[in-house]
């Protein structure tokens, strides 16, 4: 199983982005290179993904690990966000790239077909934001503003592009949401960012009661605005940015 010797070896490895752990020990490499290269940069994307994984998998052989190990970029996108949703992310090495890709996952997964809701350009929308993702301050509430955007692409956008409801039970109390934000800072913080935590979650449970005809693009890149737009206490709200909810083209 996962253990310290391998987040050692993944730290000396900047192009991964993120390790998934099945329930039966086998790892699933998220890297650094885009999940579906443009056709004129696949042969590079190639050569890049291909010298990438060679490197992470040969120190995590020399680390012990003896298992199956699966390259992400590799996998059809409904394999990427199955695992992504189902097995454990053991390691996450760059929290911002690792948003970004599976915001993307979302936008790609339905292209071409029906959209429900339409998330066609989420990937770029959420890359013009990153800015303001990036500046937030302090660090924890950063962390947890990401954290929850991991959660609404996982476990909102998901299931909504499979044409499934989102996982409301995520929501309460004792809830999977919860659970990632409380690993997201400090032990000794938690009890400080529990209000922040409390008030993301009540604003999540009310935008995800709007009913099916309402959740239009608009809509998908509110939910991304919640975590952002809720202050640590004591400080002013975040500034919501003018191209915030505008189109994302």
């Amino acid at each position: 199983m996962w253990d310290e010797a391998c987040t050692s070896v993944c730290r000396r490895h900047d192009d991964v982005v993120a390790v998934f752990e099945s329930p039966v020990g086998r790892l699933a490499l998220l890297l650094r290179q885009p999940l579906v290269p443009a056709p004129d940069e696949r042969a590079d994307w190639l050569t890049e993904t291909q010298r990438s994984a060679r490197a992470v998998t040969a120190s995590l052989r020399a680390a012990g690990r003896r298992g199956e190990i699966t390259v992400l970029q590799w996998q059809s996108l409904r394999q990427v966000a199955h695992i992504m949703a189902d097995w454990d992310c053991s390691y996450e090495g760059d929290e911002i790239r690792h948003a970004e890709l599976v915001a993307s996952i979302c936008a790609w997964l339905t292209d071409g077909g029906p959209i429900t809701p339409p998330v066609a350009g989420l990937g770029r929308w959420y890359r013009r934001m990153t800015p303001s993702w990036m500046s937030v301050e302090p660090l924890a509430r950063r962390r947890l503003i990401l954290r929850t955007h991991r959660w609404i692409a996982e476990r909102v956008l998901e299931p909504l592009s499979q044409d499934e409801e989102p996982a409301r039970d995520d929501l309460e109390a004792d809830g999977l949401l919860a659970s990632w934000l409380s690993d997201a800072v400090p032990s000794g913080e938690r009890e400080s960012w529990q209000p922040w935590v409390d008030v993301v979650r009540a604003r999540l449970r009310r935008a995800l009661a709007w009913p099916g005809a309402q959740r239009n693009d608009v809509w998908v890149r509110w939910l991304f605005l919640i975590p952002y737009g809720v202050p640590a206490r004591g400080e002013q709200a975040s500034p919501r940015p003018e191209h915030a909810l505008a189109g994302a083209e």
